[in-house]
């Protein structure tokens, strides 16, 4: 009876061993896949264009930033109404530069508080950004 608990105290350590083996493997895996890839980092997420007049086009750039080691992507920008226009790069932008996103967006035909949304599609780890605007607009 004396040889059971040193088993049971053998087999959980056995066990913990393994654990944290697999817990450090999975983290060199992990940071083996960043090595080598892009990481867009953008200076805000969000831009307030305040109150402005029905039928204004306002304009604000997003500014972003390569903060990887491999070139980064930007392969679809996609605006949540027809209303917001943008314009991005579609040349690589290499490791520390960084880029512009131009959203336009058209007050016309609209009242009230705006919010709108637009998707970056990437090569990056990450996938996707969701960059947001929001105007107040007022009707003369």
């Amino acid at each position: 009876m004396t040889f059971k608990p040193l088993t049971h105290t053998l087999s959980l350590a056995a066990l913990l061993v393994f654990i944290l083996s697999s817990g450090c493997m999975d983290k060199t895996k992990s940071s083996s896949v960043r090595q080598g890839a892009p990481e867009v980092q953008f200076d805000t997420l969000f831009h307030d264009f305040g109150s402005v007049h029905q039928g204004e086009r306002v304009a604000y750039s997003f500014t972003l930033r390569n903060r990887g080691t491999a070139n980064l992507l930007i392969q679809d920008v996609i605006a949540s109404c027809g209303c917001t226009v943008v314009q991005y790069p579609s040349a690589p932008i290499a490791p520390d530069e960084a880029a512009n996103i131009q959203v336009e967006f058209d007050t016309s035909g609209r009242k009230g508080m705006q919010y709108k949304h637009i998707l970056v599609k990437t090569n990056t780890l990450k996938k996707q950004t969701t960059l947001s605007i929001k105007a107040n607009v007022v009707v003369q």
